[in-house]
């Protein structure tokens, strides 16, 4: 499933990359926030780095 870890502080989130979903972890609101609405605005560029890293490639940044 794709997915991205988010760490702020001491605290990592795991969110899907597709839904937005909240898959584990937590984050402070404001920042959970931010983290999704970073995700909705770069879903299909963090998509195609996914699929290049899940082959072994380097996914590049963001």
């Amino acid at each position: 499933m794709p997915h991205v870890h988010v760490c702020y502080g001491n605290h990592e989130l795991i969110i899907s990359i597709r839904t937005g979903t909240e898959i584990e972890g937590y984050l402070p609101n404001n920042k959970r926030k931010l983290a999704l609405a970073h995700i909705r605005t770069h879903r299909e560029q963090l998509l195609s780095m996914w699929e290049r890293a899940v082959v072994g490639r380097n996914p590049g940044k963001l």
